[in-house]
């Protein structure tokens, strides 16, 4: 199954999906080669099975461990949390420069529990529990 990154819209065959435009400007080097481009929208569409097989292959590990995942998440949250907090004192700050990667690395474990989602892995696993 190929699904859209942009609407989501779901093509059982590659064949379902559109010639891609100038490719080699819509993909960045090293990045697995897309499906074809979504009837839709024009998005570009990967295969699912693909995209989890990059996404584990990503992490170096056969299996994510979403609570650890969700774990080292909440951590680096309450890192930026603390260090933004000005009423507090932290007794050794992170300089702002550090505390945007930390922010930045917050931002990119959120987008792959999103695309995670998207291409199939359950969503309960993936989020866990939200109210902890």
């Amino acid at each position: 199954m190929f699904i859209c990154e942009n609407c989501g819209a779901e093509y059982e065959c590659q064949s379902d999906l559109d010639y891609i435009e100038d490719m080699t400007d819509r993909i960045a080097p090293g990045e697995f080669v897309p499906g074809g481009q979504c009837t839709e929208c024009g998005a570009i569409c990967h295969d699912q099975e693909t995209i989890l097989k990059n996404l584990k292959n990503h992490f170096g590990i056969k299996q994510i461990d979403w609570n650890q995942f969700n774990h080292d998440k909440s951590e680096l949250e309450w890192v930026i949390k603390e260090n933004e907090n000005k009423d507090l004192n932290v007794e050794i700050p992170y300089s702002e420069s550090t505390l945007e990667s930390l922010r930045n690395i917050v931002e990119t474990l959120e987008e792959l529990q999103n695309q995670a989602v998207t291409y199939g892995y359950p969503e309960e696993e993936v989020f866990g529990n939200q109210e902890e």
